[in-house]
């Protein structure tokens, strides 16, 4: 499902895509992809909606790192360093390499 969020076409195609899925198919890669397509559309106020919207027990580092990497294309620095010092407390994924570099 992830590939089909990324070849939709547009922001608005993937999240439709997105929000039709069930909830079995909302994977975190699913979410991270969309997140991605919001940060290549420079939509980063949506990229904040769609990472607010995973269930709990769903967001793992890939969510993370695109969340972070959206603020950092925004030029919200301070955001991404509170994203990524929060991965660990909030849902319990520490950052990684990709982390890291997102941030930089």
């Amino acid at each position: 499902m992830a590939s089909l969020i990324k070849s939709s076409g547009g922001i608005d195609a993937g999240l439709e895509i997105l929000s039709r899925l069930s909830a079995d198919e909302r994977s975190a890669e699913a979410y991270s992809s969309a997140i991605g397509l919001c940060t290549r559309a420079r939509e980063y106020d949506r990229a904040r909606v769609v990472f607010a919207s995973i269930p709990e027990g769903t967001v793992d580092a890939n969510c993370c790192n695109a969340l972070v990497n959206a603020h950092g294309a925004a030029g919200q620095w301070e955001a991404a360093l509170d994203v990524l010092r929060g991965m660990e407390k909030a849902h319990g994924i520490k950052p990684n390499v990709i982390t890291f570099s997102a941030a930089m």
